[in-house]
Order: structure tokens, then sequence, then C-alpha cells
């Protein structure tokens, strides 16, 4: 046999024919088909999920640079805190929003025990 001369001889057991996704996935086991379509099915979800985070993600920060605005707007405090309520649509509203109320208890209180001081007197 002459070194030159290669001759192209059919393996045993080789793989003949279409290699695609497609054409592997049809003569793939059962098993692998169910696990294939579970890391399909959990790739979308997370791509959902990821979408989901980035859009709550820009439209809470777009709220919280409303909220910055109309709180350094020089406007009055408990304007705002009306305007707000009782049931603010961002964190930093509902921060805003928490510490008013405590600030009005704690103002209201301290003004009740002020009357009440300068009556025993």
């Amino acid at each position: 046999m002459e070194p030159s001369t290669v001759q192209s001889v059919a393996l045993a057991g080789s793989v003949a024919g279409d290699l695609s996704i497609w054409h592997l996935f049809l003569q793939a086991d059962m098993i692998v088909k169910l696990v294939m379509l579970a890391l399909i099915f959990a790739s979308f979800w997370c791509w959902a999920i990821i979408i989901e985070k980035t859009i709550r993600m820009r439209r809470l920060r777009r709220q919280a640079t409303q909220f910055e605005e109309n709180f350094w707007s020089g406007g009055s405090l408990d304007d705002l805190y009306d305007r707000i309520g009782s049931r603010p649509m961002d964190p930093m509203s509902a921060i805003f929003a928490s510490a008013m109320r405590e600030w009005r208890r704690s103002s209201g209180k301290g003004a009740r025990e002020g009357d009440s001081h300068q009556s025993q007197s």
C-alpha cells in the first residue's frame, strides 16, 4: 500500500446522515427529550422573569424620579403627603408617607402633652 493512497472505510456504528438539532432530538431517548423540553421551558420562564423585572425596575425608577421632583420642588410636604394619600405607588413615596404619618402622630402627641402641662401649671 502506498503512503499517498488513503482509502475511506465506513466504520461500524458511525453516524450516517443528518446531525441537525431536530434530527438529534427525534433520535434521542424519551427521558432525554423530557429533560430537553423541561430545560427549554425553564429558559423561557427565566427570560419572562428577567423581562418583567427589567420593566418593573424602569417603572420604579421613573416613579422615583417623579417623586423626587415633587419632593424637592419647594412645595408643602403636607400637600405632597395629601396627594400621595394612604396608598403610595412606589417605595420612595411609601417611605415618605410612613415618615409623615409618624411625624404627624408625634407632633400631635407633643401638642396634647404640652396642653396638659400648661393646664396643670
